[in-house]
């Protein structure tokens, strides 16, 4: 195959492409396997009534029978569907994806944190995995926020929303995944990592854990620096762009990393890889994200990337989304995994106790304990 290429110029290969491109992926099967189909996107609050947004894409026969409770209750009102065309823009293999706004409102006082459900009214049972409860926490839990710059560096976008939205459903799905793995709650792994951290948007939740002693690392120097100033009960430390890092074998009970081999090479993978396996403890579990299957309807990957990704298990991309000062402008990929890759190349380091799809956001989630 190289040798074919070699022979035949670039400009006539592009052109052929253009003609017959390379077939992608199969974005409606991916959808109904793997992805969850609704999130919230807006909720507010006040003392005495709250309104709650988002999207939830279903099929037409099964929409008129979809019902929502918010902490148990069903709201006082409640609008499904309406028109989302920039959901069924982004989503357009979708069932449901066009009409698929809810808006929920109330005037009952909401105390703590904020649980939507979306159920069957016919039966009262919950539509299904792909449907899971929605969670947005309680304000005492929302800590310092950091900049809109910062925030979109983060979440890519500047809405306070999202970052605390996303920061409380991560650590939510992490916590599930330990005590659904080991058994185990995460009170049982004290010392933790958040590889990654960015400006503490998961690490913050980990903090209000009792007796939990909490890391956060990170390449971006200006994040880590925030961390400082403004989360001062956990410890911030600056990382390179590749190990070693300044930790100790054995450091760590727990680590975890959102979005961090979602956008690395593939040596720099296995660097990072054999990094974090020293520095954990034996025993201790690794808490990693990937672009699986989940991601592929979300991702816009070319054909000729989903090719190299079925056929090596691995691809990567340019990302020119990231603006952190990072002393390498092309380190920041986006990076993309099959499950039998994570299987085969991850599991060579780590014992694979679960992968569980879409746990954080659109991406898949490995759970590795080290023997």
């Amino acid at each position: 195959m190289h040798l074919l290429k070699s022979l035949v110029p670039y400009r006539l290969r592009n052109a052929y492409r253009r003609i017959r491109p390379l077939p992608g992926p199969d974005l409606i099967g991916a959808w109904q396997s793997y992805c969850q189909k609704w999130c919230l996107g807006y909720c507010e609050v006040t003392p005495d009534r709250f309104h709650i947004s988002g999207w939830l894409a279903i099929e037409a026969n099964r929409r008129p029978h979809v019902g929502f409770r918010v902490n148990g209750r069903i709201p006082e009102e409640t609008v499904f569907p309406y028109p989302q065309p920039e959901v069924a823009a982004k989503l357009p293999f979708a069932p449901g994806a066009r009409e698929s706004g809810f808006t929920l409102t109330g005037s009952q006082t909401l105390s703590g944190d904020i649980v939507v459900e979306a159920f069957d009214r016919r039966t009262g049972a919950p539509l299904g995995d792909d449907y899971r409860p929605l969670e947005f926490p309680a304000v005492e839990r929302w800590g310092p926020m950091p900049d809109p710059q910062r925030t979109v560096r983060v979440v890519g976008s500047a809405a306070e929303f999202n970052f605390r939205y996303g920061g409380w459903m991560s650590f939510r799905s992490l916590s599930a995944a330990v005590e659904n793995s080991t058994g185990q709650s995460i009170e049982a792994f004290p010392r933790v990592l958040d590889w990654g951290c960015g400006c503490g948007r998961v690490a913050r939740h980990f903090l209000n854990v009792s007796g939990l002693s909490v890391t956060g690392a990170d390449v971006d120097a200006d994040n880590i620096a925030w961390c400082r100033r403004n989360l001062p009960n956990g410890t911030w430390s600056e990382l390179s762009l590749r190990p070693p890092s300044a930790f100790a074998t054995a450091s760590f009970d727990l680590l975890y990393g959102i979005s961090v081999l979602t956008h690395l090479r593939e040596d720099d993978q296995f660097r990072w890889l054999d990094e974090l396996h020293r520095i954990l403890r034996p025993g201790g579990l690794a808490l990693l994200t990937f672009h699986g299957e989940a991601s592929l309807p979300w991702s816009g990957i070319t054909g000729e990337r989903y090719a190299v990704l079925r056929r090596h298990g691995f691809c990567d991309q340019p990302n020119g989304l990231y603006d952190a000062a990072l002393a390498e402008a092309d380190y920041y990929r986006d990076t993309f995994h099959t499950e039998e890759y994570i299987r085969r190349e991850w599991g060579r380091r780590f014992e694979i106790l679960a992968i569980r799809h879409c746990a954080i956001g659109n991406q898949d989630l490995a759970v590795l304990r080290k023997a």
